[in-house]
């Protein structure tokens, strides 16, 4: 940021998937960027198609300006529809007033069930990688399983994200992955 400004450049942080923690919606501009993107999907769980830009008005005015209506803009094929706008902003305060603290401990559990369930099956390494958000990465600021298979497995990896998952659906991901990876053996 202090290099850029030195230079008059304008620092813009993509940070599309750094969404949870909810923190995220103020850090960067905290920091200095001028401009900071969100996903209205992803973290948010608003429609995937929407989005949130913070920062200087200015910069906030050209985006518009290069949005529809204006047909010469280079955002007029990617236009937002009104009931999207109105998904996004419920999700959005949705969001916010989440738990963030109770969900993590769900989506911790979430993985460690799924890990557990396959942890006897030869030929694959199943394990548990607890959120790390202050790591500023795209895949760390939620938990995840990640699967990985032993030279002799003929596949590709898998990794699972809770972030989505509905009640009953760890224990059917495990069942089902456990009936295939079983199979394959």
């Amino acid at each position: 940021v202090e290099i850029a400004h030195s230079k008059g450049v304008p620092v813009i942080v993509d940070a599309a998937a750094m969404l949870p923690p909810p923190e995220n919606l103020t850090r960067y501009i905290g920091m200095g960027a001028d401009m900071v993107s969100y996903s209205g999907g992803k973290g948010v769980l608003g429609p995937q198609s929407t989005g949130i830009l913070c920062g200087r008005s200015d910069l906030i005015e050209a985006a518009r300006a290069n949005s529809s209506p204006n047909p010469h803009g280079i955002g007029r094929g990617a236009k937002v529809c009104k009931e999207e706008i109105a998904g996004l902003i419920t999700a959005l305060e949705l969001f916010v007033d989440t738990d963030h603290h109770a969900l993590n401990s769900k989506w911790d559990s979430q993985c460690q069930h799924i890990v557990e369930s396959l942890e006897d099956i030869d030929g694959i390494r199943a394990e548990f990688a607890k959120a790390t958000p202050e790591l500023d990465e795209f895949e760390s600021a939620t938990p995840r399983v990640y699967i990985y298979f032993e030279s002799s497995w003929n596949g590709p990896g898998i990794m699972i994200s809770p972030v989505n998952l509905l009640q009953g659906e760890p224990e059917l991901i495990a069942s089902r992955l456990r009936e295939v990876l079983n199979n394959q053996s």
